[in-house]
């Protein structure tokens, strides 16, 4: 089934308008067309003084998925996305949910709950500064994590990544250059520049490796040292080959291995 997905916002005198405005979610209906509605609530005043208020939708979301042109859908989503932070920021919804969190405090299960969705949240950081090839928030979602990793008992974990988050720090002190280098945006692996897409090394890494894998994968190379570093310095380079070789043909690497 597929799903609309469209932004709402209310402007008056040219200037977002965010208290009182109530959005639903989009519904389906018998037609095989989607619809939502919005509520805004004004003051008596307001609405004495005839101030106009203008209420539109715009399907930003939707149109960056299925821009055909490869360019066009980058600007597109760059864009929705942008669109998206401002909205959250206007409308100041971390502020709003620290005081809502705030109020219900009092209840034990609530704050059981919240604790649990807070570890969730330490993790998604921790992802995002991947997606955005952020090490400030690389470094402070990984000093969260290592929390978790005391309260959890993972020994492996709490013993080295303490470690970790040591020495990425003295990189700044004793190897500014490398540190200059993360610091930009090269702590992810980035192959263009719409928003939440770059990867980790690791995870490019992989994606490498898949193009050389057979269908039973690489069996036995684990236990040959000379084997392992062969692949590991040829692999970059025949992956690449691989794929322009595809490429020529129409071939995607998508689906199953070949």
């Amino acid at each position: 089934m597929s799903v609309w997905f469209a932004d709402v916002t209310w402007t008056s005198d040219g200037s977002r308008v965010v208290d009182g405005v109530y959005s639903s979610a989009a519904e389906k209906k018998s037609d095989k067309t989607f619809g939502l509605s919005s509520f805004l609530t004004i003051k008596p005043s307001e609405w004495i003084s005839d101030r106009v208020f203008t209420c539109k939708a715009t399907e930003q979301v939707e149109a960056a998925c299925s821009e055909e042109d490869k360019s066009a859908k980058a600007e597109s989503a760059k864009q929705a996305n942008a669109t998206l932070l401002e909205a959250l920021a206007t409308a100041e919804v971390v502020k709003a949910f620290n005081e809502w969190e705030a109020q219900k405090a009092q209840n034990a299960m609530f704050r059981s709950i919240m604790n649990y969705l807070h570890r969730v949240e330490t993790v998604l950081f921790f992802v995002a500064a991947s997606r955005n090839a952020d090490l400030a928030l690389h470094l402070e979602a990984a000093e969260a994590l290592s929390k978790l990793f005391f309260a959890f008992d993972r020994m492996k974990y709490k013993r080295l990544w303490p470690r970790y988050i040591a020495d990425m720090h003295d990189l700044r002190t004793n190897h500014p250059e490398t540190w200059k280098e993360l610091e930009a945006g090269n702590l992810s692996v980035t192959r263009n520049d719409i928003p939440f897409v770059s990867i980790g090394a690791d995870h490019a890494c992989e994606h490498l490796n898949k193009q050389m894998k057979v269908h039973s994968g690489l069996i036995g190379i684990s236990n040959n040292a000379n084997a392992r570093q062969r692949f590991f310095m040829a692999t970059p380079e025949l992956s690449c080959l691989s794929r322009e070789f595809k490429s020529q043909f129409g071939i995607g690497t998508a689906g199953k291995n070949t």
